[in-house]
């Protein structure tokens, strides 16, 4: 891993040259460490308890990503406001440097999305330090309307939302990062250039990825990241037959 250095300001011209890379993040287990954007609502909610089996039955299959996304609105819905989300983001406990890395990548020129099946009511106070947030939309805080199942986020949308983006942006797979630490970010990390597993769970296979950490720094693997990268091509087209294996 290298020094910090790479966080540091580059210089104008530096910056007119800098490779430009897309850098996708997922949340729950990712930014934050041993926690979730649901089980923080809830905990300010006070259905924490109920909120936290509801993430055992789905991390056990018993229910799927939708099913969760309607029950923990419904733990939580007559009883979460808009003052408790804002308290929910600001008390989470997020991997230290988070703020510098997103502010890194933009100084760069370069572009940062968060890709969350999680609930959009949490995700979105991330759009100060991210240039997109793409979340499984829950009804505002305050509202009495139901969760629609049919708006939730699954693992296959999170590659879409990022094709999406890259398209966009024109960027090809091969200039696009992705970390994340379970296995609902495997479809995503088999169509980057370079998949990073962040405090991964053991149910992540430890061949999903190239590079691994383990931490509470943020800026560790980002500053491997840059490192793998160093000196490459600065856009490849999205039509590109180029390929790169990370080491």
């Amino acid at each position: 891993m290298t020094s910090r250095s790479s966080l540091q300001r580059p210089d104008s011209s530096a910056r007119s040259e800098a490779p430009a890379y897309l850098h996708v993040f997922d949340l729950d287990g990712t930014l934050m460490r041993h926690t979730t954007a649901a089980l923080e609502l809830a905990r300010q909610a006070g259905c924490h308890a109920r909120v936290q089996h509801l993430e055992q039955e789905l991390a056990s299959g018993v229910i799927d990503h939708a099913r969760f996304a309607e029950l923990a609105h419904a733990a939580w819905r007559t009883q979460l406001t808009a003052d408790h989300a804002q308290r929910a983001f600001a008390a989470a406990p997020w991997l230290q440097g988070m703020k510098d890395v997103f502010a890194d990548i933009r100084r760069r020129g370069e572009r940062s999305a968060v890709l969350t099946l999680g609930p959009d009511t949490f995700a979105h106070h991330l759009g100060r330090y991210a240039d997109h947030i793409i979340a499984t939309p829950y009804p505002a805080p305050g509202s009495r309307a139901p969760f629609r199942t049919g708006t939730a986020l699954r693992p296959g949308d999170k590659v879409t939302a990022t094709q999406r983006l890259q398209t966009e942006l024109g960027l090809s797979s091969e200039h696009t990062i992705a970390y994340g630490d379970g296995p609902t970010d495997q479809p995503l990390f088999a169509a980057v250039g370079l998949a990073v597993a962040i405090n991964p769970s053991p149910a992540l296979p430890a061949n999903a990825t190239h590079l691994t950490y383990r931490g509470d720094d943020l800026r560790t693997p980002y500053e491997a990241v840059r490192t793998h990268f160093a000196g490459r091509p600065a856009v490849a087209p999205t039509t590109s037959t180029a390929t790169y294996s990370a080491a």
